[in-house]
């Protein structure tokens, strides 16, 4: 009996995928299929490459379409809602001789009608670093690269020659970077990213006004600048120069806020990131007249890297950039198994702290009809967990397997002032 049930399952298995490949339509490169969508519909269809390339699948309908793309393994890779008006359109950067499957539904499941699918592919070349590349550019013509980073730092693709060539650039999700006409000096482009190391981006290179002629292009690796340290509770002077850049690390001693901020007559514009120069936030007016400022939540023995630069290319100017310390505020007691009425104001911040009496699952929530926010930390304040809207406007964070006699710190905070009720207890 065991055996039959177990081949029953295996033939399950199997029937499943065999509908699953069985229902995906194969949509080629260069060619287009019609369909109707009827309510709540999914339809999937299936694009194999022959070589490395942009692919680009889009719709073309009165409907509200949407499309997700997935690798073999049905992997989600990327989705789009609205390329054109109410239709769909994805760009990946495609791998030769691999198979991808769209699923193409409506928004809602209340758009019913009838549409084509296209499929399409542009020739994309790898521009590797240090190895430049020559061509001719075409009127009209658009030439692409993909480009991978070898290291945390700047990545620089320019063009040389005597040709007006105009760049573009993009992440590995097609999303606008930056563009450039003559930043290697007229008639050449330049664009200089900050690119995270294992990442590619993607450049598209044309004419200027449907310019041709001979082109090469290049791509460069640049490795971050040292940073000079900035002590919590003091302040450094210096002078900004047209483009430039300037790193400071802080190093948290113990865990709290430090805010970093610019004084003086100077437009200023900050960046924070952590030690692998992951972005955090950024700030252009916050320290008022021009100068930024940046308050981060920070763990004690943990740097954190800010990039202090003009608000624009062209800025100059002398600057002062200090740092301060601000302990977490004394987190309110809130018993598991009780709750707390309070009032938050609009960008306000309440902290809990909640004692596990024994182990299992830990649930803190808020109700009432103020829109909260939660976060969730452990005693050393790294952050464990975050929830917006569990239900309606209301956050819930559930922490599963805890132990016994534990403590976690919660941050409340809220989109619109109000009154709330916090409850904690476990399941």
């Amino acid at each position: 009996m065991r055996k039959f049930f177990c081949l029953i399952v295996i033939l399950m298995f199997f029937a499943a995928g065999g509908v699953f490949a069985q229902t995906s339509q194969e949509l080629r490169i260069g060619a287009f299929l019609s369909g109707n969508l009827s309510s709540g519909q999914e339809i999937w269809y299936s694009v194999r490459t022959t070589q490395a390339c942009i692919l680009t699948v889009f719709t073309e309908s009165n409907i509200d379409t949407y499309l997700e793309v997935y690798d073999a393994q049905r992997n989600l890779i990327t989705e789009n809602d609205d390329g054109d008006d109410l239709n769909a359109k994805l760009n990946i950067l495609a791998q030769a001789n691999t198979n991808y499957l769209f699923k193409l539904r409506g928004y809602s499941d209340s758009v019913t009608g009838s549409f084509r699918i296209f499929a399409d592919s542009k020739t994309i070349t790898e521009l590797r670093i240090g190895s430049p590349v020559s061509g001719n550019i075409t009127p009209s013509g658009e030439y692409w690269y993909s480009v991978r980073a070898t290291q945390n730092g700047y990545l620089v693709v320019e063009t040389s020659g005597d040709t007006d060539t105009y760049l573009t650039a993009y992440d590995g999700n097609f999303f606008w970077l930056a563009e450039d006409d003559d930043g290697a000096g007229y008639p050449n482009a330049r664009i200089r990213l900050r690119v995270s190391a294992g990442n590619n981006y993607i450049f598209v290179l044309r004419g200027y006004e449907n310019t041709s002629g001979a082109f090469r292009i290049s791509a460069a690796s640049q490795g971050y600048p040292p940073a000079a340290s900035l002590n919590v509770g003091s302040f450094l002077n210096g002078n900004i120069t047209s483009g430039g850049e300037y790193w400071y690390s802080v190093r948290a001693t113990q865990s709290g806020f430090i805010t970093v901020e610019t004084s003086g007559n100077t437009d200023t514009y900050l960046e924070v990131f952590d030690e692998s120069y992951n972005f955090i936030t950024s700030d252009d007016d916050s320290a008022g007249g021009g100068n930024a400022r940046i308050r981060i939540q920070a763990v004690a023995g943990r740097t954190y890297l800010f990039l202090l630069r003009g608000y624009s290319s062209d800025t100059t100017g002398s600057f002062r950039i200090l740092s301060n310390y601000q302990a977490f505020p004394a987190p309110t007691p809130l018993a598991v198994g009780s709750f707390l009425n309070g009032y938050i104001d609009y960008e306000g911040e309440i902290w809990y702290s909640v004692r596990t009496a024994r182990s299992g699952t830990l649930v803190v929530e808020t109700s009432g009809s103020t829109d909260t926010v939660l976060e969730v930390y452990n005693n050393a304040y790294e952050l464990i967990d975050r929830n917006d809207d569990n239900e309606d406007l209301n956050a819930r964070i559930r922490i599963n397997n805890v132990n016994a006699n534990t403590t976690y710190i919660f941050k409340l905070t809220c989109f619109s002032s109000g009154n709330f009720r916090i409850y904690a207890f476990m399941e």
